[in-house]
């Protein structure tokens, strides 16, 4: 990989971490909101987990350990990025169930 393209996608890693902290944060926000509301409308569901949040990454420590390991570190930040995500949809996914099952018991039967 080019000097260039190792920037890039150290760039990348960085702006996708930060990305995803102010997605949960915002998304967290709305179901705060919902839960609210439905808990107005006499449906429970949990409030969100503010402490699901995930924390930045320390950005120069990875990028010094990238420039030690001669850039094998990149393999391993990549893994560790898919997993963010992916444990943020599985915590989400849940709460998105009650939700659905919320809206469902509010419909006449």
């Amino acid at each position: 990989m080019s000097f260039v393209g190792a920037i890039a996608q150290i760039v990348a890693f960085v702006l996708l971490d930060g990305d995803l902290i102010k997605h949960d944060r915002a998304e967290g926000a709305v179901e705060a909101e919902l839960a609210a509301v439905f808990a107005r409308l006499g449906q429970t569901i949990p409030a969100p987990d503010p402490g699901r949040v995930k924390n930045p990454d320390n950005y120069v420590a990875r990028v010094i350990v990238t420039i030690v390991t001669c850039g094998i570190y990149t393999l391993w930040w990549w893994v560790d990025q898919q997993r963010n995500f992916d444990r943020h949809f599985d915590e989400n996914w849940q709460w998105e169930d009650w939700l659905a099952q919320a809206v469902q018991n509010l419909e006449p039967t």
